[in-house]
């Protein structure tokens, strides 16, 4: 429209020319609607990339948040792991401990009572023959001279027909706590060799000593009354010593023997009484 307007192609007029700045007009609006989309285009463009940006960003911080806290799960369940392996652990060694210090118990009773006679707490017979037996090995080898006494309490059938078999229990307790106390200055091997009879191995230098020994044993008894039911009863004893010399070899069963004989001869001597073994 200009060019034919500025070669005279058409007739200028007021109408031509306000046409040409009309369509100028419109041309600069087009443009600029134009514009305005591409620039909100690239805009919305703009906007979306950084709203991936941000999401993506987000998505990686969620999943490093995860990560750490799976990792501290995973932490505390280790640690609670372990410290519930050292529980158990300090669980079993305290039942082991106690287990042990429970069979220690066990066998330390188990010996004792294979030791001692359960009603007088002495020792028993059968350690006594293990005690007699050391003895004669050691006088035979020279190394000491000892009496072997034997014990009877007097007319004790009397004291369980007329007390009572717990009350004769109570008479052979205390004779033997009398006994204890009374041999208790010598390294005596003093035993409960069955029902009221008693045995006690005492090193002495002669055979003066060992009757010495025994009649004061016997003394002892005889003066001090003993707990006999309701009652306090005055109880004697008949005591048999053989004597075995140091370097003078005898067999057990032989002092066995010969003690028991003495024994008898006491009884037979009215009771009350020491007697000494001959030969």
């Amino acid at each position: 429209m200009m060019g034919l307007n500025k070669f005279g192609l058409i007739e200028v007029t007021l109408a031509s020319e306000n046409l040409l700045l009309w369509g100028a007009v419109a041309d600069m609006v087009l443009l600029c609607i134009a514009l305005g989309d591409k620039f909100h285009e690239e805009r919305n463009l703009k906007l979306r990339a950084q709203s991936l940006a941000i999401r993506a960003v987000a998505r990686e911080k969620h999943a490093k948040e995860q990560a750490i806290a799976s990792e501290r799960t995973a932490q505390a369940a280790l640690e609670e792991t372990a410290h519930a392996q050292w529980r158990y652990q300090q669980l079993l060694e305290r039942r082991v401990s106690d287990r042990t210090l429970e069979l220690t118990r066990l066998r330390q009773e188990l010996q004792h009572a294979s030791e001692h006679d359960g009603l007088t707490q002495l020792k028993n017979r059968r350690h006594f023959m293990t005690q007699l037996a050391s003895a004669v090995a050691r006088s035979a080898a020279g190394a000491e001279t000892f009496a072997l006494l034997m014990v009877d309490i007097d007319h004790f059938k009397t004291i369980n027909d007329t007390y009572g078999h717990l009350a004769g229990d109570e008479c052979i307790r205390g004779v033997a706590r009398l006994m204890q106390e009374q041999l208790q200055w010598a390294a005596v091997s003093l035993c409960r060799y069955g029902g009221e009879e008693f045995v006690a191995l005492v090193p002495v230098r002669n055979e003066a000593q060992a009757q010495s020994i025994a009649d004061e044993l016997r003394a002892r008894v005889a003066n001090c009354p003993i707990a006999c039911g309701q009652d306090r009863v005055l109880l004697t004893i008949s005591i048999g010593v053989v004597m075995v010399p140091a370097a003078t070899p005898k067999p057990v069963d032989r002092l066995l023997q010969q003690v028991d004989a003495a024994l008898y001869q006491a009884k037979d001597q009215g009771r009350n009484c020491v007697a000494l073994a001959t030969g």
